[in-house]
């Protein structure tokens, strides 16, 4: 039996647990196989690797009954560590629950007995990963005890059938350790400077207005948005230029649409226009639409009742109106739309706080492939967005070509790994088999008499096989290919039911489904689509919001070559467009600075239709930093900014190469369906455009450059609202291919990648990237810049980084279109270092477990560059900081030493507060 490569756990415990670094380490319990010393009583269930951590460890998960017993089940971890009376042990782990519950932990003998060594203490078991540190007094006699559990888990309170999932157990003796944690806290100093946040409406005229970047004629103007005969996305009535998108990714509650006045509309929608997007990404329109303050809590979970028509879902008539006033703004000011059908996990409901927990087996993200209820009642809410007419464009959006794309449901693809779906599936899946094999006993000779590591009765019957997994879907075992089929077999009819619903209603715009998750699994429902769309994240924090415990790497992106961008660049098919409709290196990230040039070149290289950063980059005023929250985060504005200059104005140029991924349905579905496009051929995406095809069916011609076979397939695994690809170091491919560039000349004679030293340089000469410095460079005629990690000289064109003393990406551009560097009377210095909120808490110094999210003022990480343009005429130019919204803030001395502008900032010294923008202006 072959199962795909595991994450390597040492690697990253060291990570998760440097809070208690200098504690003496008594146990450390990771999950990469069985261990016999870890057991259950009264019930349950125990697997060993399904599935990852926040960090990409390896975890346990435990199945409680689905039927409660008279005991409660309890979890030991046997070790024959016995602690001594008045010793402290701390407990440090993360866990997650399919629903949200509470559990309770201890010492205990490891044998009967079981008498108790401490005393229990109680923790919240959340549905997103949640890391705790308890400490446990043994406070009994040990003597004579042979094996101790280090701990024991007992879930008293836990729901029948509920599944939670454990990452590493680390134990440590915290008997002369403090109390707690030292905790670091961001405070106002040398080193961080509060930034205004008062006001973000980018000013008209501003050096940072970018309105005039793109066609700004009303949406519809050339028709509606569709696809032509080469597979690109093009206007009706101009069908040989190729559109791109700068969207805004909008959650209208949380940017508090529901609360604005036309007026405030109007500017949100200018300030919109002028931070240069040309499409909006509406996530969640049901949720808004229903309207703030209304229902009650859900409370059942297994049970409740969903509207199925229409006239049933009551949608807010003042909510609708805001939302119709949007629309037509948008519109207006050729701003198209990207519109969700749903998102809630629960469906379209008119109560707003009906909510349930994403594994639950009750969600609609399952619910939708085998419950008729549930698909009327997306019928009935998708119908009465779509068909409603606005009375201010007067039309409905069905007909409206200001909607570019519909997607069916957000996020719905298959999670085997995290999701309930065994007991709603079990009917499909019986039928499945017997529709397949005819009988049981050519199921039983086909299968060997397995399902996994469960042995099958002989003269048993289809009810007997055991219900999907994810652990045996993952093999290329008979059972497991057959579980991989039936998987897609779903996803297929659910795409055809979409179809057919949305054609009823009478929408005839593009679609597009499935935009999460990568595995081979999925292709062939995403064949079906004529748009692919896909999410990807760096730092994807393991919880929402600011609770105590959540956690976040602090990796560079650019040390994983580009991290999300890579899996993102094979998700690509060549034969048709392709958007990313979210994506972010996400806050409190220290390196999330390097997202602008690192998504400015890839998406321009790749020449990818659309971008959308996750969320709301545009807002009217500031609130504390938060994940996600990018237009509150003085780095994430100017991350977007450097992304729009650099693909949506195409100052980056597009690869003129391509290399095609040909993926057949006989190799997908042959034991590697639950597997990804390797990581190490996944870096290609900075030599050319990359992409795949799937069983040598296309679309639209394409033509490639170099063919290059998948061969094998990476783990992907992830958290309900992420996929994370398994990196590996490999290189000794990527060299083969890289000669093979070299001699076609696809990579010209000069180009210097080199992957065993981790150096890569695209086809076009313009990016340039060093994976073992996590550093980049983009030279263009407009636009350059560099993400830099050492203050040493970075010379690239026109610009030279003479100084940079902390982390940073620094990028200058042109604000004239027609202009480059060397010419333009207008120019853009872009300083990105790191943000967080006043009173912000750790509980490690890596900063990778919050304790504290803060609050206002906003604090910008200071530091000192020196920039050099090459411009004769430097002392011609003066220099201006800027405030977030545009206007200018304090002069800068410019100077003129041989022929270069040079330009000396001191961010903690400027009198106004830190700027990471910066305008210089000929005079």
């Amino acid at each position: 039996m072959k199962l795909l490569k595991r994450f390597v756990p040492v690697l990253l415990c060291g990570v998760l647990f440097a809070a208690a670094a200098a504690e003496t380490e008594l146990k450390l319990w990771s999950f990469g196989k069985t261990d016999p010393e870890v057991t259950l009583r009264n019930g349950g269930t125990l697997a060993f690797d399904p599935l990852r951590d926040s960090s990409g460890n390896p975890v346990l998960e435990i199945a409680l009954p689905e039927k409660p017993g008279n005991y409660p089940v309890v979890a030991a971890f046997r070790s024959k560590t016995v602690p001594a009376r008045k010793q402290k042990l701390a407990v440090e782990f993360e866990v997650r629950g399919s629903v949200p519950c509470r559990a309770e932990i201890l010492i205990a003998n490891g044998e009967a007995p079981y008498n108790y060594l401490s005393a229990v203490q109680s923790f919240d078991i959340p549905a997103s990963w949640k890391r705790h540190r308890i400490v446990l007094a043994v406070t009994a006699d040990t003597g004579g005890i042979g094996t101790a559990a280090l701990p024991q888990f007992i879930f008293r309170n836990a729901p029948a059938g509920a599944k939670i999932d454990f990452g590493p157990i680390r134990v440590t003796d915290a008997t002369s350790a403090a109390a707690a944690p030292a905790i670091r806290e961001i405070r106002e100093g040398k080193e961080w400077k509060a930034v205004d946040l008062s006001d973000l409406v980018v000013r008209a005229g501003s050096a940072l207005d970018l309105s005039g970047i793109t066609d700004r004629a009303p949406a519809g103007t050339y028709g509606r948005v569709t696809v032509n005969a080469a597979g690109q996305l093009v206007f009706e009535k101009r069908p040989d230029e190729e559109l791109r998108f700068f969207s805004l990714q909008l959650l209208p509650g949380q940017a508090g649409m529901q609360y604005m006045s036309k007026a405030e509309l109007e500017a949100y929608v200018d300030t919109i226009v002028r931070q240069g997007y040309n499409m909006v990404r509406i996530h969640g329109p049901g949720r808004f639409l229903v309207g703030p303050n209304r229902g009650a809590v859900l409370k059942n979970q297994e049970r409740f009742e969903l509207p199925q028509t229409p006239d049933e879902l009551e949608f807010d008539p003042e909510i609708q109106d805001r939302f119709d006033y949007f629309i037509y703004l948008l519109k207006k000011n050729g701003v198209y739309v990207n519109l969700d059908g749903l998102v809630s996990f629960v469906g379209f409901s008119s109560d707003l706080n009906l909510s349930i927990a994403p594994r639950h087996p009750n969600s609609s993200k399952v619910q939708m492939f085998v419950n008729p209820a549930r698909r009327r009642n997306w019928v009935a809410g998708v119908s009465k967005i779509l068909t409603h007419v606005n009375p201010y464009t007067k039309t409905a959006l069905r007909d409206d070509p200001v909607l570019a794309l519909f997607q069916y449901y957000n996020e719905q693809d298959i999670r085997l790994d995290l999701r309930e779906y065994s007991k709603a599936f079990q009917p499909l899946w019986v039928a499945f088999l017997k529709n397949r094999y005819g009988s049981y006993g050519k199921l039983y000779a086909a299968w060997g008499g397995k399902c996994g590591d469960v042995l099958l009765p002989e003269n048993g019957t289809f009810e007997q096989v055991p219900e999907i997994s994810f652990k045996v879907a993952r093999t290329d075992t008979p059972a497991g290919i057959d579980m991989a089929l039936f998987q897609s077999e779903r996803e297929v009819e659910m795409t055809k039911f979409y179809e057919e619903e949305t054609a009823k209603i009478g929408y005839r715009g593009l679609t597009t489904q499935w935009d999460m998750i990568t595995r081979l699994v999925h292709l062939p429902a995403r064949e079906r689509m004529p748009v692919i769309t896909m999410h990807g994240y760096h730092a994807h924090p393991s919880g929402y919001g600011g609770s105590k415990g959540i956690t976040l790497n602090q990796k560079s992106p650019l040390a994983e070559n580009g991290s999300a961008v890579k899996r993102q660049s094979t998700a690509r098919w060549l034969d048709r467009p392709y958007l990313i409709t979210e994506f972010g290196f996400v806050f409190w990230n220290r390196f999330r600075h390097e997202q602008g040039l690192v998504y400015a070149a890839c998406a321009a290289l790749q020449n990818w239709n659309g971008v959308a950063c996750h969320c709301n980059q545009a807002v009217l005023y500031g609130d504390p930093l938060a994940s996600f929250m990018v237009g509150v985060d003085p780095v994430g504005r100017a991350s977007e900014l450097v992304t729009a200059m650099g693909f949506l104005r195409r100052d980056i140029e597009t690869s003129p190469h391509t290399i095609e991924i040909p993926v057949s349905r006989k190799f997908a579905f042959d034991g590697r369906a639950m597997g990804a496009i390797p990581d190490e051929i996944s870096r290609m995406w900075i030599w050319s455009k990359v992409g795949i095809s799937f069983d040598g069916r296309r679309r639209a011609p394409v033509r490639a450059d170099l063919t290059v076979s998948p061969d094998g397939v990476a783990q992907s695994g992830g958290g309900d609202m992420f996929e994370e690809i398994l990196a590996t170091g490999e290189t000794s491919r990527l060299e083969r291919i890289c000669a093979i560039l070299k001699k076609k000349g696809i990579l010209g004679r000069e180009n210097r990648s080199d992957p065993a030293r981790g150096i890569f340089e695209s086809d076009t000469a313009q990016v340039y990237m060093d994976v073992s410095r996590a550093e980049m460079t983009v030279k263009t005629p407009r636009l350059e810049g560099a993400v830099v990690k050492q203050d040493r000289p970075v010379v690239l064109g026109a610009l030279s980084v003479l100084g940079c003393s902390v982390p940073a990406s620094v990028t200058v551009v042109s604000l004239e279109k027609e202009a480059t560097l060397a010419t333009a009377k207008r120019l853009l210095a872009v300083i990105a270092t790191d943000a967080r909120n006043s009173g912000m808490k750790f509980s490690d110094a890596n900063e990778t477990v919050l304790e504290e999210i803060g609050s206002l003022p906003a604090l910008v990480r200071t530091g000192k560059f020196r920039l050099a343009i090459a411009r004769p005429d430097g002392e011609r130019f003066r220099a201006y900081a800027l405030k977030l919204n545009g206007e200018r803030a304090s002069e800068l001395p410019v100077k003129n030493e041989a022929g270069r502008l040079v330009l000396d900032i001191d961010t903690a010294a400027l009198p106004d507060g830190p700027a990471v923008f910066f305008e210089l202006i000929h005079q």
